[in-house]
């Protein structure tokens, strides 16, 4: 009898023994595989929060930005718009390009198409043209433009504040593939100029 309750003594250590081990094997599987996705998942929520951060940032820094603006601009309102001559073309296009570099847009292209201008004969009237209208042309500006989307609203703010008169016929923004919060925006403005 007392060797059956020594050899059960030793079926028992040998189950805990057994039992430890598989505890530890459990132990190391789970802190690699469940912890390790949970630490993954942790510093990838990190990185998210990080991001978030940075934008929210950028919307405090822009709201405010447009917020000092209004405080300037108001009572400064453009009364009259200066129509530009052919030869100041390279200047009005310069002074786009640096508008678009203050509102933080990088400016891929800007094509410009002078635009044929009916005449009273094209337009079935009997009506001459006047002095004025023969005096100008209308240019198309097309612009291809990469920013976020309330640095395009400033920019689009400050073209119709300009002296210039600009005025948006279309726009189209697509969301850029490598960067989430950059758009690829193609602008059409429409202004005025006296041929030479």
């Amino acid at each position: 009898m007392r060797i059956l309750l020594e050899k059960l003594n030793q079926l028992d250590k040998q189950k805990l023994i057994a039992l430890g081990i598989a505890l530890g094997i459990m132990l190391i599987l789970d802190i690699f595989f469940v912890l390790g996705a949970q630490i993954k998942h942790a510093a990838s929520c990190k990185a998210k929060i990080i991001l978030t951060k940075r934008t929210i940032a950028d919307i405090k820094r822009q709201a405010q930005q447009l917020s000092e603006k209004r405080l300037n601009d108001e009572g400064q309102q453009v009364t009259s718009r200066r129509i530009i001559d052919e030869t100041e073309l390279p200047l009005l296009l310069q002074e786009i390009t640096l508008m678009a570099k203050t509102n933080n847009i990088k400016v891929g292209q800007i094509v410009h198409l002078k635009q044929p201008v009916a005449t009273p004969k094209q337009q079935g009237s009997n009506k001459k043209t006047t002095d004025f209208q023969s005096q100008i042309t209308p240019l198309l500006l097309k612009l291809d433009l990469v920013c976020g989307y309330h640095d395009f609203g400033i920019f689009l703010n400050a073209l119709e504040n300009s002296d210039k008169p600009f005025s948006c016929d279309e726009f189209k923004i697509m969301r850029k593939q490598d960067e989430f919060q950059k758009l690829r925006i193609t602008l059409s403005l429409r202004t005025l100029i006296k041929p030479q």
